[in-house]
């Protein structure tokens, strides 16, 4: 629950589960693709009203 008027941050691991938080290297990707090429990813809330109110936002990855 996040009480109203609050900021919230969510701080997300983009890397592979399998990868070891010691092998994660700033700026160095992970996966066996370009994560910053098209179309990006959709950030999204699994909650039935969020989904029919267009609560659904594309996350696009940046190069560092």
């Amino acid at each position: 629950m996040v009480p109203p008027g609050t900021v919230t941050r969510v701080v997300i691991r983009f890397a592979p589960q399998y990868t070891r938080e010691a092998d994660l290297v700033p700026g160095f990707n992970p996966f066996p693709f370009d994560s910053t090429a098209g179309p990006g990813y959709v950030w999204h809330c699994h909650i039935l009203d969020h989904e029919d109110n267009d609560m659904m936002r594309p996350l696009r990855m940046a190069k560092p």
